[in-house]
This record gives structure tokens, C-alpha cells and sequence, in this order.
């Protein structure tokens, strides 16, 4: 019985060392193969910031359509709207119909992050009838 278990234990063992070994070949494989790849440069590593529009503010309403807040650029890397006044707003790409219920709510004082998407022209519009600014920034390549 004494012996079986011992046995039992040495097998056990024996599967667990060479699971280790056999892990740890496993990794050493992908990482010589993974640092022999070419890197891959991202364009948006080297960005500079803009503050869109240069005036400042933006004035947003609740009229139909929304207020365009970005115009479609494809050197954009990220773009930051900001609520800067105390009215929920919604915002959405200029391919939606943006309105008080459709769109991404941005609460007063709260920031919007876009990244690749922000390549597009993008809108927002008051979810109430009262007016509200955005300040927007944008990283271009």
C-alpha cells in the first residue's frame, strides 16, 4: 500500500517537472520568435495636440442634427471632447442622427475619449433645452 502510493507520488512528480520543462521551453521559443519579429512603428507615437476649434469653446444646442464638433480628419490619432458647461450632451459620428436619447452622454464636466473612431466627423447635441460648450482637443500625426 506504502509502496503503491509512493510510486503514485513519483509519477506525479515526473508529469509535474516535465510540464515545467516543457512550459518553460514553450516560452523560450515565443519570445526568441516574437523579438525576431520587425516593429512595427505606430504613426500616432509621434502626435501634437490641437485644440479644435483654436478660438476656443464650442457652443452646443439642442437643435436637430446636433453641432458638428469634429471634421473627419484621417491624420487624427485621439481626440478628447469635454463637457465644459453643466448640461448632459450626447455625441455621436455624423453617419448617426444624434439626438436627446441616441448618442454617447457626456454628464457636465466629463470627458469623452476617442481614439481611432475620432477619425470621423463627430456631432453632439443638449439633452434639454438649454445651450452648453465643449472644449475639444485632438492628436494629429
Amino acid at each position: 500500500m506504502v509502496v503503491r502510493r509512493l510510486r503514485m507520488l513519483l509519477v506525479a512528480y515526473v508529469l509535474g517537472v516535465m510540464t515545467l520543462v516543457l512550459g518553460m521551453a514553450l516560452l523560450v521559443f515565443l519570445v526568441t520568435f516574437a523579438g525576431a519579429q520587425t516593429p512595427v512603428v505606430d504613426a500616432c507615437m509621434s502626435s501634437a495636440l490641437v485644440t479644435v476649434p483654436p478660438a476656443g469653446d464650442i457652443t452646443i444646442t439642442n437643435a436637430a442634427g446636433g453641432v458638428q464638433v469634429l471634421a473627419a480628419n484621417g491624420r487624427r490619432c485621439s481626440a478628447l471632447i469635454t463637457n465644459t458647461g453643466g448640461v448632459t450632451i450626447r455625441c455621436a459620428p455624423t453617419t448617426f442622427t444624434v439626438t436627446a436619447t441616441v448618442g454617447t452622454p457626456v454628464i457636465g464636466g466629463a470627458t469623452f475619449q476617442l481614439s481611432s473612431e475620432g477619425r470621423q466627423a463627430w456631432k453632439c447635441i443638449s439633452t434639454t433645452g438649454s445651450t452648453t460648450t465643449v472644449a475639444v482637443t485632438e492628436a494629429v500625426q
